[in-house]
This record gives structure tokens, sequence and C-alpha cells, in this order.
């Protein structure tokens, strides 16, 4: 529900933040606690998922300059949640998820489903940073 205006306010709030790297317009959030900047914005450091993310060009720079497909494979979305030096701030509430439970193209796995992104919002502390 009103995904899109969560999204607009989102996207006000980080033009006023220098810093970010990245814009998760959904994702499925692994942080202990929840960091609102303001109203419609978190900055959380481990979060999953990459179907819906804006990329600023600093992180772009970022990517291109480090990123390596490692031996075997792996997601680049569980590489973006390890590195500590993109700062990714997340829209407040969710307004994206991914189709749910559709073929996934990682490990022959099914994508995660709303309540998948519902969990990692609920029942956790809320730090108000503004």
């Amino acid at each position: 529900e009103n995904g899109l205006q969560t999204v607009e306010s989102s996207l006000d709030s980080l033009a006023k933040i220098n810093d970010w790297d990245m814009i998760y317009f959904g994702s499925i959030l692994h942080d202990h606690e929840l960091n609102l900047v303001d109203e419609n914005l978190l900055k959380q450091q481990v979060l999953l998922t990459c179907h819906s993310i804006g990329y600023s060009r600093k992180a772009m720079k970022k990517i291109l300059d480090i990123w390596q497909w490692p031996e075997g494979g792996a997601a680049i979305d569980g590489w973006f949640s390890n590195e500590t030096f993109f700062n990714k701030y997340v829209t407040y509430p969710l307004a994206v998820v991914q189709y749910e439970h559709r073929p996934s193209d990682l490990n022959g796995g099914l994508s995660a489903g709303l309540e998948d992104y519902i969990r990692g919002y609920i029942n956790k502390p809320i730090n108000k940073l503004f």
C-alpha cells in the first residue's frame, strides 16, 4: 500500500544526504534495530535482495572498481550486505517486494515472499536519528 508515495518521500529525504551509496526500495532487513533518519527513511547495514535498488555514482564506481565474482559464484546482494563501506538506506515503510515464491536465478531456489520482508520490519526497536 502507498508504495509510490513512500518511494517519493524517501527520495526527497535521501536528497538531503550527501554520503549515500544505495537506496533499497524494499529489502529483507537483518539489523537488530531500525534506524530511522526521518519518517520515511532507514539507515541499515545488513540487508538482502537486489530487486529494487538505486545506486549513487560513487557506489557504482566502488562496485566497478572492487567487485570480483568469487570462485564458485555468489550473490552480489550478500556482498553488498557484508560490506560496511556502503552507506545503505531503505524506504520506510516497505515499498517494493519481489513476486512471491517465483523461481530465483540464485541457486535454483524460490524468491522471498511478502512475509519474509515484513518479518524484518516488525518487533524491532526503532531508533529515531532525527
